[in-house]
């Protein structure tokens, strides 16, 4: 029998990857932010609920502060940049070692 020699592809972490769409740098913090805010909704709207249940006239003030603070996290989470999926420059991609699309 022909020993034939092992097929070796020599192909660079950094050409294997397919290109990636570009991010936001601030994409992370952001999504962190919406999080944290869609919580705090979250929170106010089950305080909120277990108020109206009591129907207690005593805390009409603590079901208006609740939904003052959900009103102002909606507005909040509403006012966040919304992140731009787009494709990472030609040049960027040669640096990166990404083969040119030509």
């Amino acid at each position: 029998m022909a020993s034939q020699p092992a097929l070796s592809a020599t192909v660079s972490p950094a050409t294997a990857q397919p290109a990636r769409p570009f991010r936001d740098p601030n994409e992370v913090a952001v999504r962190r932010a919406s999080i944290r805010l869609l919580r705090e909704i979250l929170d106010f709207q089950r305080r909120l609920n277990q108020l109206l249940e009591r129907a207690d006239p005593e805390q009409t003030y603590l079901v208006e502060a609740c939904r003052r603070q959900i009103r102002v996290r909606r507005e909040l989470l509403r006012d966040l940049p919304q992140p731009i999926d787009r494709d990472i420059p030609e040049p960027w991609l040669e640096a990166l070692g990404h083969a040119s699309k030509a």
